[in-house]
């Protein structure tokens, strides 16, 4: 798919190959398309959709290709072609598809950014040099196993590699110098070199981005989210959040911050409030010291254990509970059941007697996602197998089966109903162990379909929703409202009989998670797109958007702007409006606010500010550049938005030369400033490097000063 910058899809390329696409490219002019995919096709298309040339160049599959660069080799770009195969062979051909060299005993291939040569891997984790007519150059031997990951600076002067016997390595290609260290053993997805060539910037299979300098050393850690948020939990008394990312977190809602105690992770774990709110249910392992990230790190496994969040202790769950992949307690927190992962068995521990006993039934095997509920009274425990959802007696029996092939199920607060999804159904009635089971058949596809039933099998209400999955259940406090989580992004409310009543819009992604607040006044939930919201219950409006950077850094964000974060997030963050890029310090005093969340919970008395909206921010202008390299002219065109035309600032080589190139004129009785203006840089030639490009760089201010633009430069050689 080919997209606009707003996000809106321009062409739709359906069924570009037959089979995977592998590799996409723009042409250096910006009006052809490359595209590689099914066995070994490339195609070349133009931004209307239309296929322009096919070429068929290999007999094996197609790994990669690209567009060559603009450069003394090809002056306009674009005329060959650099692909890679997956039987080893790279190959540079011409736009009529003929292959003009080709070369073995490689996996990778790069164009030098400058255009002066291609760079491959080779035999023994080799790096090659070429030049444009497929003559070997040069050949550094690294001395590793085979090269897992290649890129080259934008020079072409370094070469990053990594392989999973040496690690990573920067190459310098004009002294033949290798940096060589082991930076984790992490496979790597993607690098980029800073500008100034001095560090690198590493993206990892792991979600963490790291910066480092070339000895190795990590200056930076940037630790992204491992997964959809699905692993929450909200404490009894509705003031604790408690998830999962890399570590379990824990966010007071009411001191609006992320407390200073976690627990270390390495992959997602379920995780589960006790009812008094001090333990935390979840899967642990093995505590070690990781010099990688220096920081404590937990050897995955899916050892069950309960951690005091409040003393940082940690008890270890009896022997054979100890596989877990869901675990809930009883209302009283007496008893624990836990799910097994891959003994697919459930069990329940009598914390009180120290007892436990293996839950059997008759149905089918517990799946992998494996929804439990006690009943608030205790009298019930609730359980979808992959087959029906089974309900049981506190004491292990089992006396009903109900809805096939569930996906999740929630009891009611009065502990007399219950809710799954699942298919729609008919009846069939049998017995079993004495006990008359109603069981419901499908009769068309599970898609949106609630059922709520008693606790003798029979239907209560049903609510559905077409075409969509459901991933979460929850009653309202009072039982009166039923919420789900959906696939389409959108939680959904229906009152208890099974009328529908809101929509909670807002996430991007499918909701995996939702729960009412204790007091029934709002709801949380969380998303794919890895955010957490805050909703009003009964107007569907949301009331705040809490995004966990990682198990430290923390925002909370309005929809009217207002927002807070913490010390080590404010550093990352900036404003967007539209696809204005705007600094942080520029917006910060009219929308930083302080404990913001104990504000929208109402654990604070200060009142929440009320502010304009983003869509009242009053833009700068829009700034076009263009430069007359015969004449040292500097053309600026202003394109006015609603926030007027206020003062323009020129620099060359981050040195102001005039603070205000577009001063105030009258126009009969009436200030006004251009919104075209021409620079004559003359003058200003003191400030130009004669042996480097220099860059000449515009800012522009709105009319009332206080908002300008991002940079906008253009790149400047004094003639020879």
């Amino acid at each position: 798919m080919l997209w606009t910058l707003d996000g809106k899809i321009a062409r739709d390329f359906i069924n570009a190959h037959d089979g995977e696409l592998h590799s996409v490219a723009f042409s250096p002019n910006g009006k052809f398309i490359l595209t590689a995919g099914g066995y070994n096709s490339i195609k070349i298309w133009d931004l209307t959709g239309t296929e322009y040339r096919e070429y068929l160049l290999q007999e094996n599959t197609i790994k990669s290709a690209t567009f060559s660069p603009a450069c003394s080799n090809d002056s306009t770009g674009g005329h060959f072609i650099l692909s890679t195969f997956y039987d080893g062979i790279v190959t540079f051909s011409n736009l009529d598809g003929r292959v003009l060299w080709q070369v073995g005993s490689a996996s990778l291939a790069r164009f030098d950014p400058q255009g002066k040569f291609i760079i491959t891997d080779g035999p023994s984790g080799q790096i090659r040099v070429w030049d444009w007519k497929g003559k070997l150059q040069r050949a550094f031997p690294i001395n590793g196993d085979e090269i897992d990951f290649l890129e080259v600076s934008k020079s072409g002067r370094l070469v990053f590699t990594f392989d999973s016997q040496k690690g990573a390595r920067v190459l310098d290609l004009t002294t033949g110098k290798k940096m060589s260290y082991n930076w984790g053993g992490k496979p790597y997805k993607t690098v980029a070199f800073t500008p100034d060539e001095k560090y690198v910037l590493t993206g990892t299979r792991n979600y963490m981005a790291q910066l480092r300098d070339f000895a190795g050393k990590l200056l930076m850690n940037f630790a992204g989210k491992a997964n959809a948020w699905n692993t929450i939990d909200l404490s009894p008394d509705g003031r604790l959040i408690a998830v999962d990312s890399r570590e379990t977190a824990i966010w007071d809602l009411q001191a609006g911050k992320i407390l200073d105690i976690r627990y270390p992770s390495d992959y997602p774990s379920p995780i589960t409030f006790s009812p008094d709110g001090q333990w935390l249910l979840m899967r642990g392992g093995s505590i070690i010291e990781d010099s990688y990230s220096n920081r404590r790190r937990l050897l995955y496994n899916t050892r069950a254990l309960l951690w005091n969040w409040r003393n940082d202790s940690l008890q270890i769950l009896p022997e054979g509970m100890s596989k877990l992949i869901t675990g809930v307690f009883s209302a009283d927190g007496r008893f624990l059941l836990t799910c097994g992962a891959q003994d697919r068995v459930a069990y329940i521990w009598d914390r009180q007697s120290d007892k436990i006993e293996q839950l059997t039934w008759d149905g089918s095997e517990i799946p992998f996602h494996c929804p439990a509920e006690f009943s608030r009274d205790g009298k019930h425990l609730l359980l979808a197998s992959s087959g029906y959802v089974t309900l049981f007696r506190s004491d292990g029996r089992q006396i009903s089966k109900e809805s096939p092939k569930p996906s999740e199920i929630a009891f009611s607060h009065d502990s007399q109903s219950f809710l799954s999804s699942g298919p729609s159904f008919g009846t069939l009635t049998r017995r079993f162990n004495q006990i008359t089971l109603t069981e419901r058949y499908d009769l068309y596809p599970s898609f949106g379909n609630i059922t709520r039933f008693n606790l003798d099998g029979d239907t209560l209400a049903r609510y559905t929703h077409e075409n969509v999955f459901i991933n979460t259940l929850a009653f309202s406090p009072d039982d009166q409202l039923v919420l789900a989580g959906c696939s389409d992004g959108i939680a959904r409310l229906w009152a208890a009989k099974g009328t529908p009543l809101l929509e909670y819009k807002g996430h991007t992604s499918t909701v995996t998670w939702a729960k009412f607040f204790p007091d029934g006044q709002h709801i949380l939930t969380a998303s794919a797109d890895q955010t957490i919201k805050i909703w009003d219950t009964h107007t569907g409006q949301e009331r705040a958007t809490l995004i966990l950077l990682d198990s430290t850094d923390w925002v909370v964000t309005t929809p009217s702007g207002l927002f807070d974060a913490s010390p080590g997030a404010m550093r990352l963050l900036y404003f967007v409006v539209g696809l204005e890029v705007i600094e942080l310090e520029q917006l910060k005093e009219r929308y930083y606010e302080p404990g913001l969340l104990a504000k929208v919970m109402g654990f604070s008395d200060e009142p929440l500010r009320e502010v304009d909206g983003f869509d009242s921010v009053a833009l700068y202008p829009v700034v076009r550049l263009q430069l007359d390299t015969q004449q040292n002219l500097l053309r600026i065109r202003l394109s006015p938005r609603d926030g007027g035309v206020g003062k323009v600032s020129v620099f060359i080589n981050n040195k102001e030369i005039k603070e205000e190139a577009n001063p105030l004129k009258f126009r009969g009785f009436q200030k006004i400033r251009d919104t075209a203006m021409t620079i004559d840089l003359t003058p200003f030639a003191r400030y130009f490097l004669a042996d480097s490009l220099n860059v000449i760089t515009v800012r522009a201010y709105n009319e009332a000063g206080w908002l300008k633009s991002a940079p906008h430069s253009v790149e400047y050689r004094l003639p020879a």
